[in-house]
């Protein structure tokens, strides 16, 4: 057990946040990025939501608070890489003012032990969002109307003492399942990081935090601050964790040659 506050985060990598929309929750995530101080910040995709944001400009207190706190970590001399998905491409322009920032679709991120990862959003590997860019689009104001019913019925969990569940992620996952499988996204993944001679890929644009080892392989997925609130930082001696918040404690992960062990609790200090 540690607290949050840790001084040996090398690395840390976040995705799919989704300021704009009214359900994403960067408040504990803001809270994470005050009390570590990584060399490098990685923002994997869909850190803004374009798609909704061009509809109804919802950019609140909490979004600006973000973008401050990624402003004091470079001052303190924290890097940060924004690597643009689906949903922010759109805002390049705008992303790019935000700070003296690397903006671009991919990059390697090399580990302290020698291993090179593949940073990508992952909708480059969807077809469904190249061939079937209307449906794409429709399906997320689907899933924005979703995530509000979630967090409805996870206050009602709440108050009867009962864990929350990310109940939007459960209910589409059938369709990602499919819409993976007609795209073949592990194979295509797979095959841009070995092209690209790395040892790995961190990815987002699934929501689905994950982080395991498959025949020397490392998959990363830092997941989503809609409902998972996760991220995955690597430590000092290369160790990389996947962390997530339940809003009141964090919980980690760990990977450095094997698949993940049963996680261990981690308190904010």
């Amino acid at each position: 057990m540690y607290s949050a506050s840790r001084s040996d985060v090398r690395t840390l990598f976040i995705s799919d946040v989704h300021l704009g929309s009214k359900y994403c929750n960067p408040k504990p995530l803001i809270e994470l990025l005050l009390n570590v101080c990584p060399e490098h910040v990685y923002l994997v995709g869909d850190i803004c939501d374009g798609w909704i944001l061009r509809r109804n400009w919802l950019w609140n207190r909490d979004s600006e608070s973000f973008v401050e706190t990624l402003g004091k970590l470079e001052r303190k001399g924290s890097r940060i890489t924004y690597l643009l998905g689906n949903h922010d491409r759109c805002l390049q322009r705008w992303v790019s003012e935000w700070g003296n920032f690397w903006v671009g679709e991919k990059c390697i991120h090399t580990l302290t032990d020698g291993r090179k990862l593949l940073l990508i959003h992952g909708d480059q590997f969807d077809r469904t969002q190249i061939k079937f860019s209307s449906a794409a689009a429709f399906t997320a104001r689907i899933h924005e109307r979703v995530l509000g019913g979630s967090q409805m019925a996870n206050r009602l969990l709440r108050e009867f003492g009962l864990s929350s569940r990310p109940m939007a992620t459960v209910l589409s996952k059938p369709i990602k399942t499919l819409a993976h499988s007609f795209s073949q996204f592990k194979t295509h993944a797979k095959n841009m990081a070995i092209k690209e001679s790395c040892d790995g890929i961190l990815f987002g644009h699934t929501h689905t935090p994950m982080l395991r080892e498959e025949k020397q392989f490392v998959w990363a997925n830092s997941g989503d601050w809609l409902e998972h609130c996760t991220a995955i930082l690597e430590t000092g001696s290369g160790q990389l964790e996947l962390w997530s918040c339940d809003g009141h404690s964090w919980r980690s992960s760990s990977c450095r040659h094997s698949v993940l062990p049963s996680p261990a609790v981690v308190s904010l200090g």
